[in-house]
């Protein structure tokens, strides 16, 4: 392995958008959140901490002949995945420390909140508290940066569009433009800056590999858009580990296309992370990930990280969403639980496995509609949860507790 490493989805969406008239994460805007963590503008292109700290986002560009140095990788445990930061309550950490869960994934939005970089965004304090305190609980922060945006449901016009959901501005979304790819660095550079003393493993944009979150780019722009994200986050916080999520068993073939072009000699990632549904949205079950991890390790040459991994626990699917079914199961909450320890198998016995993180950490709302068609009924975003949304424990939350410290045993 290359850099210091130990020995949903394109069918999915299509059945959506038959099915429901629509896969991947749904980032939660936390608009509405406090602020406090840091000031709310930016003058003379900084902001100020509570520490008293100055984050640049002007040039902080390395020197060219200068190498950007790469730390060694440890394991990051069982985790789960939210990109609601304001779940992140003393309450909630109880719960993940009490049931061994030593990770959480977090999403970062565009940090400003206008085109010049002067404002923070609200959704940037509020993550980057819960980062706070989560690293003060002892738990590892993934942090997510922003991607270029997702086909969903647009309430204004009653269709799936192209939406720049994660919040970057309509001026930079011109990905046939170099200054596009300036700013993207400099409010990664910016993000990493910020959260130096609390995040170190850093996923980059989301599942790059499918349409639902590139949308009209092309190859080269995608490549080019993860790159100028990693650079920045790598000039913010040289210590930092970056990483892709890839739905890698989709279109494997451009999949493993993009694997070779990020993960060449002298790149900027260090890890890759694979996503998978096998038994609901995709084909098979957990025997799945064993040969799909082998062979994206090694066209990686990284080690790897279970970015995102399910099951859902609801017993209907009234449109539909799932074409798959996990042989000789019936999808309910006890399933999802032996789903997670079958699964769990498998991971352990990958040594390049540093860790996984399930999506994700409750199931949604029953009234919640799905980000991708707008419809309550749809049940794509609804029941993958270790908790149910009022935060009581399914028993996937105690089959996962007793898995990951068998997990981590093995370390």
């Amino acid at each position: 392995m290359k850099k210091g490493a130990a020995g949903l989805l394109a069918a999915a969406l299509a059945l959506c958008m038959s099915a429901c008239s629509a896969g991947g994460d749904n980032p939660t805007d936390s608009s509405d959140g406090t602020t406090g963590i840091l000031t709310g503008e930016i003058s003379s292109g900084s902001a100020e901490t509570e520490q008293g700290e100055t984050d640049m986002t002007t040039d902080m560009t390395r020197p060219p002949d200068q190498e950007i140095p790469i730390t060694e990788i440890g394991s990051i445990g069982v985790g789960v995945t939210c990109g609601d930061a304001s779940m992140v309550t003393d309450e909630l950490i109880g719960l993940l420390k009490k049931n061994n869960v030593t990770a959480y994934r977090l999403v970062f939005r565009y940090p400003f909140s206008d085109a010049e970089g002067k404002k923070i965004d609200p959704s940037f304090l509020k993550a980057r508290a819960a980062a706070m305190k989560l690293d003060a609980a002892g738990i590892t922060v993934i942090g997510q940066t922003f991607w270029p945006g997702g086909i969903g449901y647009d309430p204004a016009t009653g269709k799936q569009e192209w939406l720049l959901h994660t919040g970057i501005p309509p001026q930079y979304a011109d990905y046939e433009s170099d200054l596009t790819y300036g700013k993207m660095t400099e409010a990664t550079r910016y993000i990493a800056k910020s959260l130096g003393k609390y995040i170190e493993y850093w996923l980059v944009s989301n599942e790059p590999d499918i349409k639902t979150y590139t949308g009209p780019m092309t190859d080269e722009q995608i490549v080019r858009f993860v790159e100028a994200c990693a650079k920045g986050i790598k000039e913010g916080n040289p210590n930092a580990k970056c990483g892709i999520n890839l739905l890698g068993q989709v279109n494997k073939g451009r999949s493993l296309m993009l694997t070779k072009h990020l993960y060449r000699d002298g790149g900027l990632l260090d890890w890759i992370g694979l996503d998978g549904y096998f038994g609901s949205l995709q084909a098979g079950g957990p025997e799945t990930w064993d040969a799909y991890i082998t062979e994206f390790a090694e066209a990686a040459g990284t080690p790897v990280i279970i970015t995102e991994w399910s099951y859902p626990s609801s017993e209907t699917d009234p449109l539909g969403t799932f074409p798959h079914q996990w042989e000789g199961h019936r999808r309910g909450e006890q399933a999802q639980a032996d789903y997670i320890k079958a699964c769990m198998e498998v991971f352990s016995k990958h040594e390049e496995v540093l860790g996984t993180l399930w999506y994700q950490l409750t199931d949604s709302p029953p009234d919640a509609p799905c980000w991708e068609c707008g419809k309550t009924e749809c049940r794509l975003y609804s029941d993958w949860g270790l908790f149910r949304s009022d935060l009581s424990e399914k028993p996937a939350m105690a089959a996962m507790a007793e898995a990951a410290a068998r997990f981590d045993g093995r370390r």
